[in-house]
Order: structure tokens, then C-alpha cells, then sequence
């Protein structure tokens, strides 16, 4: 039996079933996923205070959640990203016992329903690279497999040089700059990917309202975020990265960037900076990061830091 995600609430039985359902799933992966759902919980008061203000809130997070057996046995959700014309669908979990039985086809073309009513236009999902079956199976719902993500793990200290080839520059950046990527993106994304992922401006200048709530979101959970760029002499942008590092005990921090594949000098002292960054901010914590396979030269360089391939996601999308 289907029936709609009711937050706050059902966020609890989300969490006991990826707890569950992820049972051959790395304890790092399940840890970021239950984090997720368990801030949500905790913040989703001030989510709907946000809802009233801003109507690009209202459909922040939405959901199924599959009973048989008088229990949930699985759970899908869904929100809007940056605009409501696309989607994306994020956790998608069934109890091992219950597979087999079309459960997740059921609560994927429920969302997929869902999203056509609310007038989505497109809808992006990441599937592990190594569930082969539910790769094929979100194929015959419609998605197209558009590029790999190849997600990083990094818990040592670094010992490579974060000196800058001559002629390049840091530039700190405020919260607030959103342009910076936004025009860095657009230059370099190839094509294939924006079919599904557009360089447009809703995607990176967010509401205020947005990220007010999203500052609330990293102080509510110990975290420090900053981002940073690389200017070139001729003062174009060649490269951006933004971390967010653990303040509290446990967790884990997170890094982020892009380089422009046409200054091939740059990958390695950059990411080196953005790591040393955060491991000053949070020493002895593990990184996580994700590289889209499009980013070749950032693959070489996390793998020379020594950074160790976590998982790889397959960027999947469809237009409904």
C-alpha cells in the first residue's frame, strides 16, 4: 500500500529504514544519509515557517512510503531544486526481505507522478555505480545515464606543496557570491551534462530565505563553511571550491570544487589549499568529496594527494 510521506513524523521511520534496507551498504554512506534525515527532523518547524514566506519552500521535501504487513517496508523521497521545474529524487530504499516484488518501481513511477502534477519538467537522481539493477531499472522508467561521479574519501593529513603555479591568485568569497561559480559552470560544463543539469541562474542564486535556513541547517549541526576561487593573471576564474568543515565532535567534512580543464597547472596545488583549509579548521577528520568523471584532472590530482575512491554515482535524468 502507497500512501504520501507526512513530515515531521515519518522522517523517523526513513531513518529506521535506511538503517535496515542499506544493510550492504558502507556504515559512511548510511551515516550521511540518516544525518540528512535526522536534521530535517529537527529543523522542520523552521522548514515551514520558510514555506510561508518563500513558495519555493512548500515542496522542499516531499515522499511515499510503502506499507505491507501493517509496516513500512520501503521509502522514496523527492524535493524541488532551485526551481521547480526540476526535481531531483534522493533516498529510494526497500527492506531486503520485501525485494523482488516491484516495490521500488511502484514508489519510483509514484514520484515521477508526483512530480508531473506539480509540473516538473526534469527529474536527476544519483544511482550507485554498482547496483547495475537499479541503474536498469530506472531506464525502463525513462532516465538516460548522462556522466559517473567518482566520490573521494581522504583521512590522513596531506604532505604535497599547496604552492600556486606563477601567474594565479586566491580570492576568498563571500557567502553571498553566488556569480562566481555560476560563470565558472557555464564555461566549462560540457554539454552532454547541462541536457539535465542547465547552467541557468536559478540553479546557484538561491532565496534569501533559503540560505538563511541553510545557515541555520550548519550552525544546528557544528558545521563552518567558506569558499574560496583561483584567478588567473588575465583575471578570469579558473577554479572554485567551497568546504564545509565539522566543528563537533563526530561527522564528517565535506569539500567541493571545479577547475577549468584548460589550465592543467592548477588541480593539484588548489584542491591541496581547499584540503589544508579545512584540515585547520578540522583536523583529524575524514574529507569527503565528489568528482564528476568530466573532471579528469581532478581525479588524477585527488588520487596523487592520496585520496582513496569511496563509491562512484551515476548521474541519471529524464524529461517528464
Amino acid at each position: 500500500m502507497l500512501r504520501p510521506l507526512k513530515p515531521p513524523a515519518d522522517l523517523s521511520i526513513g531513518v529506521d529504514l535506511v538503517l535496515r534496507g542499506f544493510q550492504d551498504t558502507r556504515a559512511d554512506k548510511k551515516e550521511v544519509a540518516v544525518d540528512a534525515l535526522k536534521s530535517l527532523r529537527n529543523l522542520w518547524p523552521l522548514i515551514r515557517i520558510g514555506g510561508v514566506i518563500s513558495p519555493s519552500l512548500r515542496d522542499s521535501f516531499q515522499g511515499f512510503i510503502w506499507e505491507e504487513d501493517a509496516q513500512p517496508v520501503g521509502f522514496v523521497t523527492f524535493a524541488p531544486e532551485s526551481t521547480a521545474d526540476r526535481w531531483e529524487i534522493g533516498i529510494i530504499v526497500v527492506l531486503p526481505e520485501y525485494r523482488g516484488r516491484g516495490i521500488a518501481r511502484k514508489l519510483m513511477q509514484a514520484s515521477i507522478d508526483a512530480i508531473r502534477v506539480k509540473r516538473g519538467k526534469v527529474i536527476v537522481l544519483d544511482a550507485a555505480a554498482e547496483s547495475e539493477a537499479a541503474c536498469i531499472l530506472y531506464e525502463k522508467l525513462g532516465f538516460e545515464r548522462v556522466f559517473t561521479s567518482i566520490e573521494f574519501n581522504l583521512e590522513s593529513e596531506i604532505m604535497s606543496s599547496d604552492s600556486l603555479p606563477a601567474g594565479y591568485e586566491l580570492i576568498s568569497l563571500p557567502p553571498s557570491d553566488w556569480r562566481t561559480r555560476y560563470e565558472l559552470d557555464q564555461r566549462i560544463t560540457p554539454a552532454h551534462t547541462t541536457r539535465y543539469d542547465p547552467m541557468v541562474e536559478s540553479r546557484f542564486h538561491t532565496p534569501w530565505i533559503e540560505r538563511a535556513i541553510q545557515s541555520v541547517v550548519w550552525q544546528f549541526s557544528g558545521q563552518k563553511s567558506g569558499q574560496v576561487a583561483m584567478r588567473s593573471s588575465g583575471g578570469q576564474i579558473v577554479a572554485w571550491g567551497s568546504c564545509l568543515a565539522r566543528i563537533r565532535p563526530g561527522g564528517v567534512n565535506y569539500l567541493s570544487l571545479r577547475v577549468d580543464p584548460q589550465h592543467d597547472l592548477i588541480p593539484l596545488p588548489f584542491e591541496v589549499h581547499l584540503i589544508r583549509q579545512i584540515q585547520q579548521i578540522s583536523p583529524g577528520r575524514r574529507i569527503m568529496f565528489a568528482v564528476p568523471d568530466w573532471q579528469e584532472s581532478l581525479v588524477q590530482s585527488s588520487l596523487a594527494i592520496g585520496c582513496t575512491e569511496r563509491t562512484r554515482y551515476r548521474r541519471m535524468g529524464m524529461f517528464v
